[in-house]
Parts: C-alpha cells; sequence; structure tokens
C-alpha cells in the first residue's frame, strides 16, 4: 500500500542562528497525529537534521480514527519504538504511513508563556508566498524554516518586498538537503531597512514547505506559508474580530498574480447581537494593488467602523481578476495567534479537528466553521471523538453540536462555559460533517489560563 507522508519544520531549543538574532532563543516543539481512516496506521517519524543527516526514526501504531502526541520531545510515546531525539535537537520532521494521517504542531517558548500552532503539509510547491514579515516593527519580527520536500538538494532564493515600511531585497541562494529545514531570520537582515513590514516569497527547485513566526514582546504567532497551487481569485477567513473581549485581528493579503489587481474584504453578517454590536458593514477595498505585493487591513479603531462595535464573523477576500493569498493574525488580552486564509475550491461536506479540549489544565478549544456557500445555507454537526482522559472528572458521552450556517457564514462553537463541557475534562477530536456537497472549512483556537500568550491556533484538515 502507498505510504502518505505529512512533513514540517520544528523549531526547537538551541537554534543554529545566533541567539541575538531571536527576540526568543529557548523554543521547544510538540506534534501531534491523528489517524483520519477507519483502519490501524502503521506509522514512521523521521527526525531530521538541518544538514541532512537524520537524528533519530521512531516508529509505532495509531489506532483507528485516533491519535498520539509527542511531547516532550525525547523517548518515543508508549508502545511505540526507536531511541531518543537528542537534547538540543533542531530540525525537521518527516512523517510516513501506511493510511491517511494529519499532523499539527504546537512551538513553545521554554517558559510555557507563549506559542504557535500550525499545520503539517502533505505536499510542497516551488512557489510559497508569506503574507506577513516584519522586522522591528513596533517590537515584532518574524522569522521563518524552509523544508525541502523533494528527492534531491534544493537551491532556495528568498524575495522580499515591502509594504508598510523597508526596503526590497534578496537572500540566497540556499542548499537545503532533502528532508532538511533551514532558517531565515528578519531580525539581523540589514538588507531589509531599520524597519520592514511587507512579504517574502520564496521559490525553488524543489518542492518546499514553510512555516513563519511572528514575536512580538511577551506575543508568539506562527502561520504556514501559502503555495502558489493554493492561490485563487478568493480567500476564505472563518473568522474575524473587532473589540471581542478585547480580540481583534489584522488580515494580510497578498497578490500573487502578474499584473496589478483590486482586492476586496466583504465582512459576513455579524454573529453578535444587541447593544454595541456592529451593523452593517462597508466592505474594505485597495485599489490597484500591485503584483507580488501585499496590503494589510485591521479591524480596529484604525478603521472608523470597527471603532466603537463589536464584532465576530467571517470575511472573503476577492480580486477584480489575479490570483491572492491571505493571512489573519488574532491579537487582544495579551494573547496572540494566526491562520491562513482557504481557497473556495478546497472546501469539503467533512472536516477532521485533530485536537479538542475542556478543562484540560485550563486550556479549552472554540471551534468556528465556515460555510463557503454563498448561495445555500448548510446543516453542519460538530462531533466529537472518544475522551483521551479518564477518571472522576472525564467527560463521558458527549453530544453533537448541530447548527444551520447562512450563506457565506460562520457557526462558532466553544467547549468550555455551560452545558456539556462546564465541568469536566475532555482530550479528543472532532469532525464537521455538512450535507453532501456542502463546503465547509474550520479553524480551531486552543486557549489557556496558565498565563502569557496561551493562544494557538490551528486548520482543520479537508476530507
Amino acid at each position: 500500500m502507498k505510504r502518505r507522508v505529512v512533513s514540517f519544520m520544528l523549531a526547537l531549543a538551541l537554534l543554529v542562528l545566533p541567539v541575538a538574532a531571536f527576540a526568543q532563543s529557548n523554543l521547544t516543539s510538540g506534534f501531534q497525529i491523528q489517524n483520519l481512516s477507519s483502519s490501524t496506521a502503521s506509522v514512521s517519524v523521521q527526525f531530521v537534521n538541518q544538514d541532512g543527516t537524520t537524528a533519530t526514526t521512531q516508529s509505532g501504531t495509531i489506532a483507528a480514527n485516533q491519535s498520539v502526541t509527542f511531547f516532550p520531545l525525547g523517548a518515543p510515546p508508549a508502545t511505540w519504538t526507536g531511541n531518543a531525539v537528542p537534547a538540543g535537537f533542531n530540525g525537521s520532521v518527516v512523517i510516513s504511513s501506511d493510511q491517511p494521517v494529519a499532523a499539527i504542531s504546537n512551538i513553545l517558548r521554554n517558559d510555557f508563556q507563549a506559542g504557535g500552532s500550525y499545520n503539517g503539509f502533505s505536499s510542497g510547491d516551488t512557489n510559497v508566498t508569506l503574507p506577513i514579515i516584519m522586522k522591528n516593527n513596533s517590537g515584532f519580527n518574524t522569522y521563518f524554516n524552509v523544508q525541502n520536500l523533494g528527492s534531491a538538494n534544493a537551491t532556495v532564493n528568498i524575495q522580499y518586498v515591502h509594504g508598510l515600511a523597508g526596503t526590497d531585497s534578496t537572500e540566497g541562494p540556499k542548499t537545503i538537503a532533502a528532508g532538511a529545514a533551514a532558517t531565515f531570520t528578519q531580525s539581523g537582515n540589514s538588507g531589509l531597512g531599520t524597519t520592514f513590514v511587507g512579504i517574502a516569497k520564496v521559490t525553488s527547485d524543489q518542492p518546499v514547505a514553510v512555516t513563519v513566526n511572528q514575536e512580538g514582546g511577551p506575543l508568539f504567532l506562527t502561520y504556514d506559508g501559502i503555495a502558489a497551487s493554493k492561490a485563487s481569485s478568493s480567500s476564505l477567513l472563518p473568522l474575524v474580530m473587532a473589540n471581542n473581549s478585547g480580540f481583534f485581528t489584522g488580515i494580510g493579503v497578498t497578490n500573487v498574480g502578474s499584473a496589478a489587481t483590486d482586492v476586496t474584504i466583504t465582512y459576513a453578517p455579524n454573529s453578535l447581537t444587541g447593544a454595541g454590536a456592529c451593523g452593517a458593514l462597508t466592505p474594505t477595498v485597495f485599489t490597484s494593488v500591485a503584483a507580488n505585493s501585499g496590503v494589510f487591513a485591521i479591524q480596529n479603531a484604525s478603521d472608523a467602523q470597527f471603532a466603537t462595535c463589536s464584532y465576530v464573523g467571517s470575511a472573503t477576500v476577492t480580486s477584480s481578476g489575479q490570483n491572492v493569498v491571505a493571512v489573519v493574525n488574532q491579537l487582544g488580552a495579551g494573547f496572540a495567534s494566526a491562520y491562513e486564509g482557504f481557497g473556495p475550491s478546497d472546501a469539503t461536506a467533512t472536516v477532521k479537528l485533530p485536537l479538542v479540549m475542556a478543562n484540560n489544565s485550563g486550556y479549552f478549544t472554540g471551534i468556528q466553521v465556515q460555510n463557503a456557500d454563498a448561495g445555500a445555507s448548510a446543516a453542519v454537526s460538530v462531533a466529537f471523538g472518544p475522551n483521551s482522559i479518564t477518571g472522576a472528572s472525564a467527560c463521558g458521552a458527549l453530544a453533537p453540536v448541530t447548527a444551520t450556517i447562512g450563506a457565506s457564514q460562520s457557526l462558532t462553537t466553544l467547549q468550555a462555559g455551560a452545558g456539556q463541557f462546564a465541568t469536566c475534562t475532555y482530550v479528543g477530536s472532532a469532525t464537521v460533517t455538512g450535507p453532501a456537497g456542502a463546503k465547509l472549512f474550520a479553524i480551531v483556537n486552543e486557549l489557556g489560563a496558565s498565563g502569557g500568550d496561551q493562544l494557538f491556533t490551528y486548520s482543520g484538515f479537508n476530507q
């Protein structure tokens, strides 16, 4: 049987670049693999150093529709075999399986006061766009890992294009061994100018995948670079906010086409009601956005229509003729995270969510489901898998959440507060299902109350 490979980068402790180049040098990672099939999966996890050599390999099985967690990195999970991950490992991971699997990774500061989350990659591209790149932007800097998913050495080049600030620049060529990852940091890149706010494009002669970290003071945000093959004339954003208990969003959109285009951000009806809720919203329009350049829209007082009202909903980015990609930053109340916009053609009637939590050492999740169909509503079910937690406080059998989502609108469901998650503990997975032909996307926010930036966001896996 053909083995499916999921590859992703891990930014771990003792990064190989100079400590002074990073706002925070000490990082650690964990990741979770979910078996998406109804059969037991045989899985191998290869840990690859940045020079392309293998640090270790760990192997085992994952039961049907179940998951296994690697945290902290070191000895293999229970019942798995292989040598421990060496202390100080800095590299990438390649996951091979004889069944379909999905993977998410959480990157954490060693003090566990901040972190980010991102999705594993099942394929790469020779052209990847990074819509939000910064150097010294009100204390924010970015750095990113590029992993070679090809079978030969990759020659990688970076093109930086300034937006709100900075100088256009290039970096490379950089040779990256097959399966390995290399780190590119912007804070020490003098070619970008004193302050840089813009985009980056990664090109390679082998397929690559990219993950971006954004750090600013106590805040840490992570997102996946978007492959050229995933770009389209529109991008769907399941969760956009303004003045939502202190939270707001910022949207970065990049024109990846070959000519200038107009970009429009249209906001769905507000899911909030009552005094203080925003009413009908005017689309945000950017005219003549140049090819290979980006624009930014922030849903706070910088846009008068969001200045004094609250909004929670979804948004759609459209272009007048060129392909675009988008990333959303979520910020507020000392928390921050990021996620990538979705291309309409990737929408499906089923979405898998590998990690969902309630009252898990202070952590809970919020699931945001967007109906990407502009012409029809969708009756949706969010069903929860078996609980990996046992004991008196563990949640028992859980009822699915059901709702009808209007055309181009979204549903928010929290695993906290009143109801079946009020007083019990749950760690498991969830499956979002709509009727045949439904066009759904989902993201999951993981939020903790242990202090610091404990907000992590990952995208659901469309099936």
